[in-house]
């Protein structure tokens, strides 16, 4: 019987996570893929190294030990959108 009860906790536990998530506004996303698309940086913000030890260091600088790579940056509201609605604009794979 509590192996019933656990599972009927964990289904509603997911239903109500599923009813509570935010839907995106792709009138917005619209808008924003738009402004990325006149802007030269597009989705980027900046360049960066990224070092092994997990810092990040601006891309005239070097990383204290060998083994950096240099990326860009997302812009804020990318990596938002990316973290809350799982839509990820400007994926380069640098390092496949």
């Amino acid at each position: 019987m509590l192996k019933l009860k656990t599972v009927y906790l964990i289904l509603f536990l997911f239903v109500l996570g599923v009813s509570n998530a935010q839907t995106p506004d792709f009138a917005l996303i619209r808008s924003k893929v738009e402004a990325f698309k006149k802007d030269t940086k597009g989705p980027y913000q900046q360049i960066m190294w990224f070092c092994p030890d997990g810092s990040r260091v601006p891309p005239k600088e070097r990383c204290p030990e060998k083994g950096g790579v240099q990326r860009a940056t997302y812009k804020p509201w990318v990596e938002s959108l990316g973290r809350d609605h799982h839509i990820f604009l400007g994926q380069i794979l640098a390092a496949t």
